[in-house]
């Protein structure tokens, strides 16, 4: 996603979309919020801070898209089936979303 985005530009896009781009990782992986600023941060080169990354994860887990349990010293979160669910609707929606996202820049 490098190019003609700069840096603030990412970031708000990735702060608008972090559940969903949390959900989207945890689907490869189950995951602790360190792992997954780590790769917010290597992979879309957009800085988000780790509290605002747990502050989204517990919002997820009391809404029930994610669970957590502990693996020794992290807690370690993985999609529930109401996670996959909401994962592959906004995929199914995608072209929707690009449309609105674009009439809101207009």
């Amino acid at each position: 996603m490098k190019g003609i985005l700069n840096n603030n530009i990412r970031e708000k896009i990735l702060k608008a979309f972090l559940d969903t781009a949390i959900l989207a990782r945890l689907e490869y992986k189950a995951m602790n919020g360190y792992e997954l600023t780590t790769v917010f941060m290597k992979k879309f080169s957009a800085a988000t801070s780790t509290s605002t990354v747990y502050a989204t994860l517990y919002a997820m887990e009391r809404n029930g898209l994610i669970k957590g349990r502990y693996n020794r010293r992290s807690r370690i979160y993985e999609l529930t089936e109401k996670g996959k669910k909401t994962l592959e609707d906004t995929r199914n929606n995608l072209e929707e979303i690009q449309t609105f996202t674009k009439t809101l820049l207009k």
